[in-house]
């Protein structure tokens, strides 16, 4: 499966507004049988901070397994390579659960720890995510 992701989001950081101009991504997933699937994502993001737009890329590769219908698990890596910097490129490990409500419906869990020194250091989530058809 290939598919295509563009969002763009609002934010602050240490009391600055902070706005993420569209992110492309490229998703590709390749399951293996009947439980695992692999997701490998490539992509950038265009940040304007104060006055500067910068550009990264990101990339993100997770391992996913179902244990039914309604309840999966993931284990990925994940980070991004700034455009002013590739030394400041960060690594980090996440890993989640979700669970299906209905259908088209999901709330998942998740949390990741970064292994690079830079950047942020953890980050705890829950996420609702609708599926439209």
């Amino acid at each position: 499966m290939l598919s295509v992701d563009v969002n763009t989001g609002i934010l602050f950081r240490d009391d600055s507004l902070y706005t993420s101009a569209p992110t492309a991504t490229f998703i590709v997933r390749k399951p293996l049988g009947d439980k695992f699937a692999v997701t490998v994502n490539i992509g950038s993001s265009v940040h304007r901070f104060d006055s500067e737009n910068t550009i990264n890329g990101l990339y993100t590769a997770h391992l996913n397994y179902a244990y039914s219908n309604r309840v999966n698990t993931f284990l990925e890596f994940y980070g991004n390579i700034p455009s002013f910097d590739a030394n400041l490129t960060t690594l980090n490990v996440g890993a989640g659960i979700g669970y299906g409500l209905f259908e088209n419906t999901r709330l998942n869990f998740s949390g990741g720890i970064a292994i690079t020194d830079f950047g942020n250091t953890y980050y705890v989530s829950v996420g609702f995510g609708q599926r439209l058809k």
